[in-house]
Parts: C-alpha cells; structure tokens; sequence
C-alpha cells in the first residue's frame, strides 16, 4: 500500500487506526502468539511446513487470511472462526475487498481473544473490535471447523508427503526470517529458527539433501527405473484418492440440493 495515493480521510483514518493499536499493545490488548500456541500446531503442516513456522510468518500468512485462519483453530480447543470486514481493508482496500477471517478464542481465561494470522498477534477482543469495527458475515464454530475439508486433509497428511519439495521451500522460509523486516517476524525469529532446526532433524533434512544429490548423479536408465517405480506408487495412490474424492463430492452435491446454503468446507458424512 503506497499511502502517498491515499486521500487526506483515508490518511487520518489509517493514522487513527495505528494510534490505536499502539495504545492497545502498551496495555498489554495486544500481544505476540504465546509458546503454547507454537505446541499445539507442531503436529500439522500445510503444504508439507509445520503450522508452527508458517502462522509465525505473517508475510507468508497475509492475503491467505480463510486458510490460514481456519489451519490456526486446530490450536485452541475453544474457539470460532470468524469472516467479517475490517476496518483496515475497508479504508485501504475498499468495501469490495474488505472481507477478512480471524479466530476467537477462550482458550486464555476469562476473556476472549483475537488470533489474527494475517498480523502474527493476539488481540484482546474488545481491543479488535476498536480497532477493526469488523461487521460479521459469518461464524464456523470449533466442530464446523474440525469437519471442513481443508482440515480433514491437514489431519490426514503426512510431513514426509513433501519431503523432496522442502530443500527447493526451506532454504527460502530461513532467508525471510533470518531478513525479516516486519517487526512480528523478527519477535518470533529466535523461535522461528529453533522450530526449524527441530524440524530438519525431525524429518533427517540431511538424508533428503544426500538422496536428492544421488538421484542427480545417477544415470539416466537407472533414474527412469527409479522414477517409474516412484510414479507406479503415485498413480496407485492417486486412483484411491480419486475414489475418495468422488465420494466426498457425491455426497455434497447431495447436501447441496437438500440445502443450497451449504458450506463448501464443511466435510460430507
């Protein structure tokens, strides 16, 4: 966002918006992610990356706010997603694109907190609500969530799945947070770093990197042996998957012409 474009009301409401927030984290409304946040997600990954690194990383975060939000709930027990336009994209972006999710939660005591992954902080939900004047669209309760598809796979998915991609991801993750200028990542960037040297030892990082180097000095008869072998396996997965697919997507079209207002991400039964 160039502020230099902005008209003079546009300005006064972002300066506004910041002095807000500024008043919220010196009184403590708002707040970095705490250690039990980073626990409770290192069990699952999106795209092959623990949810521990990635929902640290607001720039990895920003602009995928639905799945991002929604990967975030498997860290609380008691906790809602929410859509609803905000303030911030209301002046910045228009009310066209004002549309945001972030998840509430009750998980921290009495009272109930904003997890938004879009800024990589927590936020007193009294202080959000100041902040934000977030108009609801729309809530998916914890179960809701738990039953979506997108969550069903990252509980179903496995880190080693992507294993042979991560030394083409990794390298890149470790560069924006040992660069990082957004003052949220560099909070988390000591955190960020021991995540991700647990991580390389969890998955024997050094053992794909080794596999990888082989695989590029092999011959090419003796790579294509090894290559079918692996696409055979592939395609024998893809055909089960396929199967499962097209029960998942008979049954929703079902839900969709009892209920047209059906939920795309809620999983079929």
């Amino acid at each position: 966002m160039n502020r230099d474009n902005l008209t003079l009301k546009q300005k006064w409401q972002i300066k506004r918006h910041d002095r807000l927030f500024k008043q919220g984290v010196s009184k403590g409304d708002i707040i970095p992610y705490p250690d039990a946040i980073f626990e409770n997600l290192r069990p699952y990954n999106f795209g092959g990356i623990p949810a521990s690194i990635l929902l640290f990383i607001p720039d990895l975060c920003n602009g995928n706010c639905n799945d991002m939000s929604l990967l975030m709930t498997l860290a609380f027990k008691d906790c809602q997603l929410i859509s609803a336009d905000t303030d911030y994209l209301r002046i910045t972006a228009g009310k066209e694109h004002a549309g945001h999710s972030y998840v509430e939660t009750k998980d921290f005591g009495k009272d109930t907190w904003v997890a938004d992954t879009s800024t990589g902080l927590l936020f007193k939900k009294k202080a959000y609500d100041k902040l934000e004047k977030p108009k609801v669209k729309g809530i998916r309760s914890k179960k809701e969530c738990m039953e979506s598809i997108l969550t069903q796979e990252t509980l179903a998915s496995d880190f080693g799945e992507n294993r042979y991609a991560l030394p083409m991801i990794l390298p890149n993750i470790e560069s924006i947070v040992a660069n990082a200028k957004n003052t949220v990542t560099v909070i988390y960037r000591d955190k960020l770093q021991h995540e991700i040297a647990e991580f390389k030892k969890a998955i024997n990082y050094d053992q794909i990197i080794k596999e990888i180097k082989a695989d590029m000095r092999m011959s090419p008869k003796d790579q294509e042996k090894k290559f079918k072998t692996k696409r055979d396996n592939f395609t024998s997965n893809i055909k089960d998957e396929e199967t499962e697919t097209r029960r998942l997507a008979s049954l929703y079209l079902k839900q969709v012409e009892q209920n047209p207002t059906t939920d795309f991400y809620r999983m079929p039964k």
